[in-house]
């Protein structure tokens, strides 16, 4: 993570999450990541937690962007860009990726890159 600590995703199983695979380069990615930290906001105190990979070569400007849009998420790079092995593991073909967890670890929902259409699919599991 920014602060070079290691974030496992396995720390995540027994609650609902969202992954997102994504890059700095991205501009409406950046601009979703308002309405995650919105609704983020909403639903971590019952349990939800995002975890964003970032696909970026570049570290530094990586940790800008999440430094600059002040990301409570758990937001990680390894700097091997697309060659990163997260990708390959989840079948990453393009970039945003989203993947939505239930506390089974299931993937319930995909690509949900609207505020209202997460917001819907995230109140369901909340619930």
């Amino acid at each position: 993570d920014t602060k070079a600590q290691t974030q496992k995703l396995s720390s995540l199983l027994g609650q609902p999450f969202v992954l997102i695979f994504w890059t700095v380069s991205n501009a409406q990615q950046k601009m979703f990541n308002h309405d995650l930290k919105e609704l983020y906001a909403k639903y971590n105190p019952k349990g939800l937690q995002i975890y964003q990979v970032s696909a970026d070569v570049d570290k530094a400007a990586w940790a800008t962007v999440v430094k600059e849009q002040e990301l409570p998420l758990i937001n990680v790079c390894d700097g091997f860009g697309v060659q990163s092995m997260a990708l390959h593991t989840y079948g990453v073909q393009t970039l945003p990726t989203m993947f939505i967890f239930d506390k089974k670890g299931d993937i319930v929902a995909k690509d949900k890159f609207t505020k209202a259409a997460l917001d819907k699919e995230l109140a369901k599991l909340m619930n």
